[in-house]
C-alpha cells in the first residue's frame, strides 16, 4: 500500500550506463546536493570554523584531485573540456519527473575526464609487435632462400644443363658420322646414295626460378669461318709432282654453344671437323673424338686416315635464348681420297678457338701410335723440344710436342683471337741414327654438310 503522501508506488528506479566508464563518484555542480551513488546518502558540507580559511566544497575537492590526477593522459591541460558519459542513480516518477538526478546547466555540460583505455592500448601494442616479429620471421626465410637454396639450386640446374647439352651435342655428331657411314658405303658399293636429314633438338639456356632468380640465357651459331682447316703435301702422280687440292680448300666451319652461367662455370661445347670439344677459362678437352687414326704397316711404314668435314650455313644460323632449338644436318657431298708415293713432309694446318684441345688430342694420339714417351724426349734432347706456356690468366699460349717422328704444335694469335694449329708428319732424316717410319698412304675423306640452326 503506498504510503500517506505520496504517489501510488507506480515510480521506478533505473540506472543509466555508459560502457568502459572508469567512475569513482558523481560530481557537483554548484548549488547541488552532493550524493554518494553508492549509499544514496546527502554529503554534508562542512561547516566553516573562525580562523579556518574558506570551506572545501567536496564535490570541488573530488574533482579536483580527480583532474589533478588524470589530466597527465591529455597534456596535463585539465581545464579542458570532457564529454564524457557518466552513471547517476536517481528515481523517476509516474509524471517522469526524476528526483536524485543533479540537473544540467543549459549553458554547459558536466565536464569529466576520462581515463585512457589501458586494456585497448595493451592490445594494440601486443598486436603490433606480433606483426612485426611474423615480419621479421618471414624476411629471415626469404633471405636463407635467396641467399643460400637459389644460388645452389642455379649451379646444380646449370651443371645438369652442360652435361645435357653435351649429350645433345653426341646426337648430332652420331646423326652426322651415320649419313658419313651410309654415304661412304654406298660410294664402295657404288650404289646411289639418297641424302637424309637428320634433327637434333638442343637446350640452349637453363630456365630461372620463379621470383628469385632470372633465367641464364644461351647462344647456339653455327659459324661457317669458325674453324679453318687444311691439309698440305705433295705426291707423285704420273712422274709429277702434284700439290693435294685440300692444301688451300680452307674447309671447316664449326656448331658452338655458348652458355653464359652465373653460379657455374661458364662453358661452351662445340662440334668442328668431327671433334666435340668442351671448353672453359681455365682449360679445354676433346669429349668426342673425330674420325684420326695412324697405323702401323709392318714395322715399315705407316699409314693416315683423316677426316675434313666442311659444314655450310642455311639461315640465319644464330639463336639466343632460354629454351630448345633444333639442329638440321643434311649430308650433300661425299669425297675419298687415298694418296700415295708421298715426296714431303704431311703438314695438318687448322684455324681454331681451340687449339689446346687439338694440341692433347692429336699428341697423345700419335704418341700411342709410335711408342713415343717422355723419355723418348730425354734421349734425344738435341732432336727434342716440349712446350707448355700460359699466360697468368691461365690460357694456353704456346703448346709444342716436337721430335724426330712428328710435331704437334698450337700457338695463340692475339690478332686474330684464334689458335694456330700445326700437325706435322717428318720425313726421315738419313743422315742420323733416327729411323723415322714413312707414310706410305694418306686417306682423306671429305665431307659436305648443311646445317641449319634454330629449325624447332
Amino acid at each position: 500500500m503506498p504510503r500517506a503522501g505520496l504517489e501510488p508506488a507506480a515510480s521506478r528506479s533505473s540506472v543509466s550506463h555508459s560502457p568502459k566508464l572508469s567512475y569513482r563518484g558523481a560530481l557537483c555542480a554548484r548549488g547541488m546536493t552532493p550524493l554518494n551513488v553508492f549509499t544514496a546518502r546527502k554529503v554534508d558540507r562542512p561547516t566553516v570554523r573562525a580562523g579556518a580559511g574558506p570551506a572545501v566544497d567536496p564535490c570541488r575537492r573530488r574533482r579536483d584531485a580527480y583532474e589533478s590526477r588524470e589530466g597527465r593522459f591529455h597534456g596535463g591541460d585539465s581545464s579542458r573540456p570532457r564529454i564524457i558519459s557518466s552513471t547517476w542513480l536517481y528515481t523517476e516518477r509516474k509524471d517522469g519527473a526524476r528526483t536524485g538526478a543533479p540537473p544540467v546547466p543549459d549553458s554547459a555540460v558536466t565536464t569529466l575526464l576520462r581515463r585512457p583505455l589501458l586494456g585497448q592500448s595493451e592490445d594494440a601494442v601486443a598486436s603490433t609487435v606480433g606483426t612485426i616479429m611474423a615480419l621479421l620471421v618471414f624476411l629471415t626465410f626469404l633471405s636463407l632462400i635467396t641467399n643460400q637454396y637459389v644460388p645452389v639450386w642455379m649451379k646444380d640446374a646449370e651443371a645438369t644443363h652442360m652435361s645435357d647439352a653435351l649429350g645433345q651435342f653426341g646426337e648430332f655428331k652420331s646423326s652426322l658420322d651415320l649419313q658419313i657411314l651410309a654415304a661412304h658405303t654406298s660410294l664402295l658399293a657404288d650404289e646411289p646414295y639418297v641424302p637424309v636429314t637428320t634433327f637434333t633438338s638442343v637446350k640452349v639456356g637453363v630456365d630461372g626460378v620463379p621470383i628469385f632468380a632470372t633465367p641464364t640465357i644461351g647462344n647456339l651459331r653455327m659459324d661457317q669461318e669458325g674453324s679453318r682447316w687444311s691439309v698440305n703435301f705433295t705426291y707423285n702422280l704420273g712422274g709429277n709432282t702434284t700439290l693435294v687440292p685440300e692444301s688451300e680448300c680452307g674447309c671447316g666451319g664449326s656448331v658452338r654453344l655458348r652458355v653464359f652461367n652465373r653460379f657455374y662455370l661458364a662453358q661452351s661445347i662445340a662440334y668442328e671437323n668431327g671433334a666435340i670439344i668442351r671448353s672453359q677459362d681455365d682449360g679445354q678437352v676433346v669429349k668426342g673424338q673425330p674420325a684420326f687414326r695412324v697405323g702401323i704397316i709392318e714395322n715399315t711404314s705407316a699409314s693416315v686416315d683423316f677426316r675434313l668435314i666442311e659444314l655450310f650455313e642455311v639461315g640465319s644460323g644464330d639463336v639466343t635464348g632460354v629454351g630448345a632449338e633444333g639442329l638440321q644436318a643434311r649430308l650433300i657431298g661425299l669425297d675419298l681420297q687415298e694418296y700415295t708415293s708421298i715426296q714431303t713432309a704431311i703438314e695438318i694446318r687448322a684455324e681454331t678457338l681451340h687449339g689446346p684441345a687439338w694440341y692433347r688430342f692429336f699428341n697423345e694420339t700419335l704418341a700411342r701410335a709410335y711408342g713415343i714417351t717422355t723419355e723418348y724426349y730425354g734421349d734425344f734432347p738435341a732432336e727434342s723440344d716440349l712446350i707448355a706456356d700460359y699466360a697468368p690468366d691461365g690460357r694456353a699460349v704456346q703448346l709444342t710436342a716436337n721430335n724426330p717422328v712428328y710435331l704437334v704444335h698450337s700457338l695463340w694469335d692475339a690478332a686474330s683471337g684464334t689458335y694456330d694449329l700445326i700437325v706435322s708428319f717428318k720425313l726421315d732424316d738419313l743422315g742420323d741414327s733416327i729411323d723415322v717410319l714413312p707414310v706410305s698412304a694418306f686417306r682423306i675423306l671429305h665431307a659436305y654438310v648443311n646445317v641449319e640452326v634454330g629449325a624447332l
